[in-house]
């Protein structure tokens, strides 16, 4: 097991900067998800901790040596892709294996380590079978076996789930976390999906245009957002987002008017108020809360949960609501929320205030 720490990684190609400045460490036993819009550098990060990519400038550290110009086979990491990168030809027992024959490992050593794998991905009544007779599930399984066997000293994943449907994806997802608790060793994650993100982590690194936005553990990346870009990023559906002012020591947008928090009376004079669909609530207002009318627009049931889109204005908002509200489009629903709960943002910065 291993640690790995990049220090202050840039990354430009030509005139194009991809990433600027790049620290965080990783410890020897963490799990630690990239998670970012398409070409926010989580894969460029994750291909130069492998070699694939030299950075710029800065450094990458693991198991407390320096390792920025040291050849990929020589990094011992073991790097798992979103194509799988199966060969063809080869059975699943010899692309298993193939990696510690290509190291010299006794073969003794390797039908252990292949077996012990197989049993674990539940691959023991496939391993005869060649790439093209399995499902993109299984698939990912002997990827993922591939690496294991190599018992390296951190793991690397490229958004391993992207080729899998919703099912396989949440069964695959729970393998991975059963892998780490299993082997303890650090591993890096990169996805775009939120989901993934929080339910994988233990920290979460939040880019957007090659810098870093937020470093911190799934439910504080949720709860005390660094910035509005965080806060519409992480949650599903996304966050609302109600352009306003402070008007005094009230907030206003349109017809939406309440006191703020005491803690914000001296707040910049634009604001953003930031919603969470699940803080918003169908009914009157009571013992404080703010209220509005929303007209919806479109109802989509989804089982055990309303989610309900409408408007304010011209603010457009989301709301998820009991499946048994009863929710109509081109209706008016009486919302109201706790003006104390709720995210606030300077409009001119984006900065979160009063995170704490």
């Amino acid at each position: 097991m291993a640690s790995i720490e990049l220090r202050n990684l840039c990354k430009q190609f030509g005139n194009t900067i991809v990433l600027r400045d790049i620290s965080f460490t990783v410890r020897e036993d963490e799990f630690v998800v990239l998670v970012g819009p398409s070409g926010c550098g989580k894969s460029t990060i994750l291909r130069s901790i492998a070699g694939l990519e030299t950075p710029t400038s800065g450094e990458i550290w693991i198991g407390g040596k320096n390792i920025t110009d040291v050849h990929p086979r020589d990094r011992d990491i073991a790097m798992v892709f979103q194509s799988y990168a199966l060969y063809p030809h080869l059975s699943v027992y010899d692309n298993m294996a193939f990696g510690l024959r290509m190291r010299k490992v006794d073969e003794a050593e390797i039908d252990r380590r292949v077996k012990e794998a197989a049993v674990f991905f539940e691959l023991s009544e496939l391993l005869k079978r060649k790439p093209k007779e399995l499902s993109g599930g299984q698939r990912q399984r002997v990827a993922l076996g591939r690496a294991v066997v190599r018992h390296p000293s951190a793991f690397l994943f490229d958004e391993p789930l992207s080729n899998l449907d919703a099912k396989l994806r949440a069964h695959t997802r729970t393998e991975i976390s059963r892998l780490h608790k299993r082997l303890k060793t650090a591993m890096v994650y990169v996805t775009h999906d939120q989901i993934e993100a929080m339910t994988l982590g233990e920290r979460i690194v939040v880019l957007k245009d090659g810098v870093i936005q937020q470093i911190d553990t799934p439910l504080n990346v949720y709860r005390k957002p660094a910035n509005k870009f965080v806060a519409g990023f992480i949650g599903s559906p996304a966050m609302n987002f109600v352009q306003g002012v402070r008007d005094g020591a009230a907030f206003r947008a349109g017809t939406i008017q309440f006191p703020l928090p005491h803690k914000l009376a001296q707040c910049p004079e634009k604001l953003t108020l930031g919603l969470r669909p699940e803080q918003l609530s169908v009914g009157t207002s009571a013992n404080g809360r703010a209220a509005f009318d929303l007209a919806v627009d479109v109802v989509e049931p989804i089982g055990n949960e309303l989610l309900v889109y409408g408007h304010v204005g011209e603010q457009e908002l989301v709301i998820r609501c009991d499946p048994g509200t009863d929710a109509r489009p081109d209706a008016r629903l009486p919302i109201s929320f706790d003006p104390a709960s709720v995210h606030y943002f300077d409009a001119a910065s984006e900065a979160s205030l009063a995170r704490d």
